[in-house]
């Protein structure tokens, strides 16, 4: 049962400004996003909940952005980046409006990760989805340069025609 093991890169700090290829999948690979038609996503209501979210995220994660992403029937593709003054007190904004400040934790990888997931999760189920939305975990490579960067671009972008 605590046998997991981490796919973490060792003594690296995560709320350290970088740039993160990431890729979450849906509990047991269920296409619930929506559907390819004609090498397009075509996003469905809870698509768009996602999308929503991600577009989002640099209002309410302060320091995080997230310049691409690709969202896929079962799975979602980013490149999420961290910069500077993404950690401590800073203002947020919650998922009803409000703007507020408060002792967040530090904003590492997986904590913004888990925020994502879990505004998907809690819309979800408000519109009526009762499955588990998400795997346990994700996947993350640390974008090391800018042609790392380029080649995930290319591939999170043309993800949608290899279907």
């Amino acid at each position: 049962m605590g046998d997991r093991k981490s796919i973490r890169l060792r003594g690296y700090d995560y709320s350290s400004d970088g740039r993160y290829f990431i890729t979450v999948d849906s509990w047991h690979k269920r296409k619930i996003f929506g559907m390819i038609v004609g090498g397009k996503m075509v996003l469905n209501q809870y698509g768009k909940i996602l999308e929503e979210e991600i577009l989002n995220t640099h209002i309410i994660r302060h320091g995080v952005n997230i310049p691409v992403f690709q969202i896929m029937p079962d799975h979602f593709h980013m490149i999420l980046e961290i910069s500077v003054g993404a950690h401590g007190n800073a203002p947020v904004q919650s998922g009803c409006g409000e703007i507020s400040v408060q002792n967040l934790p530090v904003q590492n990888l997986g904590y913004i990760i888990r925020g994502i997931k879990m505004a998907v999760s809690t819309k979800l189920k408000i519109i009526g989805y009762q499955l588990q939305v998400w795997q346990r975990n994700y996947y993350e490579m640390i974008v090391r340069d800018e042609s790392d960067y380029n080649r995930v671009v290319k591939y999170i972008l043309n993800n949608p025609l290899k279907l």
